[in-house]
C-alpha cells in the first residue's frame, strides 16, 4: 500500500535564509560529513532514489524549529521535498525530483531514515546501545562489557558531538566580539524531561531507564528545590527521566548590560544536575575555542560569571575560575560558615601567620573580626521584607574600609618549599598578593604610624590588640597568602558579597539567566519545553536542543537594537537605593 502525504512546512525565502546563514556559517554539516568519510570505508552501491545532503536536513530542522514545528526526521524529510527549485540548489540538492517523499512518503522515509542514522553514527557516544527501555542493571551491564577500543570510540564520539552542537551555537551569533563586551556571562542549567514519572522507572537496578539512553533518572527536592539523589531526598516535588543543559550567555557590561544582545554562546549536555563543573568547563572552552566569549585582551580585569547556588559548592569549581581566568559572582547558603582565618600553609618557614581574614568571600584585616558578626550576602527581597536597607547599609559602612588591597591576582603555583624531589609531582595552591588598608590609606592605625600621621581625615581608626610582628600583614604592608581550600571555595576575586555592587549586579545579572530559558522553551520561539517526543538517539537530541539554542539567539538577536536607548535595571536599583536610605549608598573602595 502507497502511504501518500502532504506538504505541511513550506519554508519562506527569509526563514530559509537565516537557516542556512546559521548552518554555512557553523560549518557543523561539513564536520558531520567529514566525520563520516574518516569512519567508513570506500565503495558501497551507488545511492538511488533521492539524495539527501546533510546541510538540507540541518537547514530543514533549523526551520522548522523557528516556525515551531517538531523538528522530527518525518517532518524533516517533508521540509526538503517542499523546498523551491532555488532552495534545493542551495542545499546541495539541485536538479531532483523530491515528490516521492509525498507520493510514497512511507517508502521513502524507510531509505531516508537509516541514511541519518547512518551518517550520525560517528557521533554517537552510545553506539550499540538500544533506544529502548531497559533496567537500570542491563544498562550498566552493556557499559561494563565495552572493550578499551570501544569506549575509546564512545569518548571519541562525545567529543565530536559536543564540537558540531557548538559550532551550531557559534554559528547563530553574529558578532564574535561586540563593542559593548567584556566577557561578562551568566550560566545556569535547564532540565529537558525525556520521559515522565511513569510506572517502571527508577534510579534501582530493577527499574527501567527511558528509551534514550543518555538521560538519567532524576528528582527535584520538594525542600531546595534542587535536583538530588533519589536515595537522599525525604519529599519529592518532581520526578522524571531527563537531560541537563547548561548554558553559557554572553551580557553587556556593568552599566550596560543590554548594550549587546544576550545570546548562549556555549553549551554542554549532560544527565541532570543541580549545576555540573564538567558541563560549565565544556562549554567556557567550547565558546573560546570558537572565538565568541567577548574576552578583551592585555590587562583588562577578569570578566564575572555569574552562578546560582548550585555550582560554587561543587569540586574543582574554584580552580576553574582560576583557570579560565573569570572572576565569580555568587551568593551563599545561609547555614554556611563564610568566615575563615589565614594560616600558613603545611611546611612553611617558621613565622607568623599572614593575619587577612577572608569573611563572605573577601579579606579582611584581622582588626574588622568584632565588626562581621552578621554579615552576609542578603537578597534584596529580604532586605525589603525587613526593611533592613539602613542597618545593612551602615554595617557596610563600618567594615568595607578594612578590605585588604590586591597587589596581584590571584594565581596557582606548587604546593611546598624548597627543592622539588625527583619523581614526585607537586600539587597546586592558590595564592594571592593582599595589601593592608592601613596602607592604602583606608583606614587608621596605630601599627602603622605614618597612617596615624598622613592618612585621610574621616576614616576609621583600627584597634588591634597584637603587636605587629604577630602578623605577617602588620609586620609587612604586603603579604601572600596561601589558600585554604575553603577559602578558595568561598573566593570571589573582583565584587565583593555582600556589598551593594555585588547585591544589585548578582540580580540582574541572574534576571538574563531565567530569560534566556524561558526564551529558549517558549512556544512562540521554539516551542521544545521537552522531549518526550521524537528521536531517542543521542546526536539527534543534542542536535536539536543545539539548533533550539541557534533559534532562540537568532530571535535575541532580531529583537535587539543597540541603537535603543533604555534605562538599565542597575541604575534604577541604585536610584531606589539612595531614595530609601535618603544618602548615597556606601560604595566599596579602591583596592589597587
Amino acid at each position: 500500500m502507497i502511504t501518500a502525504g502532504e506538504p505541511e512546512c513550506t519554508l519562506s525565502d527569509n526563514i530559509f535564509g537565516d537557516a542556512l546563514e546559521i548552518i554555512d556559517r557553523s560549518g557543523a554539516a561539513e564536520l558531520i560529513d567529514a566525520y563520516y568519510e574518516e569512519s567508513t570505508l570506500p565503495g558501497g552501491r551507488p545511492p538511488r532514489g533521492i539524495e539527501y545532503t546533510t546541510r538540507a536536513v540541518l537547514v530543514a530542522l533549523l526551520g522548522r524549529i523557528i516556525l515551531c514545528r517538531p523538528p522530527t526526521l518525518r517532518g524533516a524529510m517533508a521540509t526538503i521535498a517542499d523546498f523551491t527549485p532555488g532552495q534545493l540548489t542551495a542545499v546541495g540538492m539541485g536538479g531532483q525530483d523530491c515528490s516521492n517523499a509525498h507520493r510514497d512518503s512511507f517508502a521513502e522515509y524507510k531509505r531516508f531514515h537509516p541514511w541519518w542514522i547512518r551518517r550520525l553514527a560517528p557521533l554517537d557516544p552510545g553506539l550499540g546501545l538500544p533506544a529502548r527501555r531497559v533496567t537500570n542493571a542491563t544498562h550498566a551491564a552493556a557499559l561494563a562489557a565495552r572493550t578499551m577500543a570501544q569506549r575509546a570510540d564512545s569518548h571519541r564520539a562525545a567529543e565530536r558531538i559536543r564540537t558540531v552542537i557548538n559550532r551550531i551555537v557559534a554559528g547563530s551569533v553574529r558578532e564574535d566580539t561586540p563593542a559593548g563586551s567584556r566577557g561578562d556571562l551568566v550560566v545556569d542549567e535547564s532540565i529537558y524531561d525525556l520521559a515522565g514519572p511513569g510506572q517502571g522507572l527508577g534510579s534501582r537496578p530493577d527499574k527501567h531507564r527511558g528509551a534514550a539512553y543518555c538521560g538519567r533518572y532524576y528528582v527535584r527536592d520538594a525542600k531546595t528545590g534542587a535536583i538530588s539523589d533519589p536515595r537522599s531526598v525525604d519529599a519529592i516535588k518532581k520526578a522524571a527521566f531527563g537531560l541537563g543543559l547548561t548554558a553559557v550567555t554572553r551580557i553587556g557590561k556593568p552599566d550596560a548590560l543590554h548594550g549587546v544582545a544576550p545570546v548562549i554562546i556555549g553549551i554542554d549536555i549532560h544527565p541532570p544536575t543541580s549545576g555540573s563543573v564538567d558541563g560549565l568547563a565544556v562549554a567556557l572552552e567550547q565558546a573560546k575555542r570558537n572565538g565568541i566569549d567577548g574576552r578583551n585582551g592585555g590587562r583588562s580585569r577578569w570578566p564575572y560569571l555569574t552562578i546560582d547556588m548550585g555550582y560554587n559548592p561543587k569540586k574543582g569549581f574554584a580552580e576553574l575560575m582560576l583557570q579560565q581566568c573569570y572572576s565569580p559572582v555568587a551568593r551563599y547558603p545561609k547555614h554556611w560558615n563564610t568566615t575563615f582565618a589565614s594560616t600558613n600553609p603545611t611546611g612553611a618557614p617558621n613565622g607568623p601567620q599572614p593575619g587577612p581574614v577572608q569573611a563572605v568571600g573577601a579579606f579582611y584585616c584581622p582588626a574588622v573580626q568584632p565588626l562581621l558578626r552578621g554579615h552576609r550576602t542578603p537578597a534584596m527581597r529580604d532586605l525589603l521584607a525587613t526593611d533592613g536597607f539602613r542597618a545593612h547599609d551602615d554595617r557596610l559602612a563600618r567594615i568595607l574600609p578594612y578590605l585588604m588591597g590586591y597587589n596581584s591576582r590571584p594565581f596557582q603555583t606548587r604546593s611546598g618549599y624548597g627543592r622539588r624531589k625527583l619523581g614526585i609531582v607537586d600539587d597546586t595552591v592558590a595564592k594571592v598578593k593582599l595589601v593592608c588598608p592601613a596602607a592604602l590609606g583606608a583606614v587608621k592605625c596605630p601599627l602603622k604610624p605614618e597612617s596615624m600621621v598622613d592618612g585621610p581625615v574621616g576614616v576609621p581608626l583600627a584597634a588591634p590588640d597584637w603587636d605587629p610582628s604577630d602578623r605577617g600583614c602588620c609586620a609587612n604592608s604586603s603579604v601572600t597568602v596561601t589558600l585554604t581550600p575553603d577559602q578558595l571555595r568561598m573566593a570571589q576575586w573582583d565584587l565583593v558579597p555582600g556589598s551593594w555592587e555585588h547585591s544589585i549586579y548578582f540580580e540582574a545579572a541572574r534576571a538574563f539567566t531565567e530569560q534566556r530559558f524561558s526564551l529558549l522553551k517558549s512556544k512562540n520561539v521554539t516551542s521544545i519545553a521537552e522531549l518526550k517526543w521524537g528521536p531517542r538517539r543521542e546526536p539527534m537530541i543534542k542536535l536539536i536542543l543545539a539548533l533550539a539554542v541557534a533559534a532562540a539567539n537568532r530571535r535575541s538577536q532580531l529583537s535587539h537594537d543597540p541603537k535603543r536607548s533604555r534605562a538599565e535595571s542597575i541604575d534604577i536599583r541604585w536610584r531606589q537605593l539612595a531614595t530609601d536610605l535618603g544618602r548615597e549608598p556606601t560604595r566599596t573602595p579602591p583596592r589597587t
